[in-house]
């Protein structure tokens, strides 16, 4: 059909000829069909691309059975660290699951280290999940961390660096009161263990 109409162009067979209309579309309904077809066989065979689809339509448990599939099936450490970060970001902050969330997002930073977002999400993940520590005083401690993590990302990946300075000025000075933390026992540069988000960090005031 394709060269059938490209010969009857070069004849000068005008598009409103009933010959050339019926074969136009015939051709553009088979073109439309086999670039669908195509597409949809890329996909099935890219289970990256079916991974993000999964997650914009909600199907949270789909994404990370298919960000896992890729995974398996990706050689390179920074593909896989992308994936390994996309499942912290499906676990840890749209299915509330923040010791998976922090699994995959360290995952991540171990594939690759000069890469600042998997500390961006862990530090997001301490302040998600900063009411889990109980106390007034405990919280304000996560946000510690939480900074602590924001100012890593940056130093080993410049390129976030306004994002994790935007973060650090929105979260710094949420610091336990002197005076409340001496009246507990705490003292400045103490180490407080912090079971509930799964670090420690130096106090500050």
């Amino acid at each position: 059909m394709k060269t059938t109409i490209s010969e009857l162009r070069r004849r000068a067979c005008g598009a409103d000829h009933s010959l050339m209309k019926e074969l136009e579309g015939k051709y553009a309904k088979y073109a439309n069909e086999e670039n669908a077809r195509r597409k949809a066989d890329h996909e099935a065979n890219n289970p990256a691309m079916m991974a993000k689809r999964a997650k914009e339509a909600g199907d949270f448990n789909g994404a990370i059975a298919k960000y896992n599939e890729a995974i398996s099936a990706e050689s390179d450490p920074s593909k896989q660290a992308l994936y390994y970060y996309q499942i912290g970001q499906i676990k840890g902050k749209k299915m509330n699951d923040f010791s998976g969330g922090m699994a995959a997002a360290k995952q991540a930073a171990q594939l690759r280290p000069d890469w600042g977002n998997p500390h961006m999400l862990m530090a997001d993940l301490y302040v998600q999940n900063s009411k889990k520590c109980g106390s007034a005083f405990k919280q304000k401690c996560a946000y510690i961390a939480a900074v602590d993590k924001y100012r890593q990302a940056k130093s080993i990946d410049p390129s976030i660096a306004s994002k994790a300075d935007e973060k650090i000025s929105r979260y710094n000075g949420t610091k336990p009161e002197k005076e409340n933390a001496f009246m507990q026992g705490y003292t400045a540069g103490q180490t407080i263990s912090l079971p509930c988000i799964g670090t420690s960090i130096k106090l500050r005031f």
